[in-house]
């Protein structure tokens, strides 16, 4: 398929915002639509690269693991952003990490010599994508700092912090959406740990647990993140 008979498709205001973020994609090079149901993997680590994909609606989490140690989930996407362009600019062979669909994803497939024609072809596009490469890779070493020499505790802390702000309104209380051995999954700890880590929080009314479910409060994030920072100081 092309590129403008999928443009066609789409409904606005998405349309006119692909419309200008394609502006000079090549206009004979196919492109594939994808939909992913969350859960779902979009990416695993080490499969050869011979794709990019552009993420249109949904988000998403990137995963990477080692032998013997848990997966981590160490960075979130949300659309419009490119997985898989990393390793075509870097000329790697394999995927360096895996991008699974955390909601209901929709996607474009596109070949990575497609993704390289379209960049020597664009400078302004060239010019961004680049940029944004550099920033997400800054802001993960940053955060990668502040949490290498973190305990279990501290990095669930982290964990709530983040998820109260991605999902809690304006001054209401979150409830977290999550089994425990999916924040095991998120935070790279056992879900041992997760669970003594939560028991601490709620002794020490950073949390609250109620029938398993754990609530976190406006006032609550406050303290987290105060205890945070103290902690990450140290």
């Amino acid at each position: 398929m092309r590129l403008a008979d999928y443009l066609a498709r789409e409904n606005e205001p998405l349309r006119s915002e692909l419309e200008r973020f394609f502006a000079n994609f090549p206009a004979d090079a196919p492109v594939s639509p994808l939909t992913l149901p969350a859960g779902q993997f979009l990416i695993r680590q080490d499969d050869p690269c011979g794709s990019v994909y552009i993420l249109l609606e949904g988000q998403t989490t990137t995963l990477a693991s080692q032998p013997g140690y848990n997966t981590y989930a160490f960075w979130d996407f949300e659309a419009i952003e490119l997985f898989g362009e990393y390793e075509v600019l870097s000329e790697m062979t394999s995927y360096l990490a895996e991008v699974k669909a955390k909601t209901r994803c929709r996607l474009l497939v596109i070949s990575a010599q497609t993704y390289m024609n379209w960049m020597m072809r664009d400078g302004r596009m060239f010019l961004s994508r680049v940029r944004s490469v550099l920033q997400t890779l800054v802001r993960q070493t940053a955060q990668e700092r502040r949490s290498l020499f973190l305990d279990g505790t501290a990095r669930m802390m982290q964990f709530l912090a983040r998820y109260y702000e991605k999902n809690a309104k304006k001054g209401a209380a979150a409830t977290v959406a999550m089994t425990r051995p999916a924040i095991s999954e998120e935070i790279g700890f056992c879900t041992r740990t997760v669970n003594r880590s939560l028991r601490k929080l709620a002794e020490e009314g950073f949390v609250t647990i109620q029938r398993g479910k754990v609530r976190l409060t406006a006032k609550q994030y406050e303290m987290l993140t105060t205890e945070l920072e103290h902690r990450t100081l140290k």
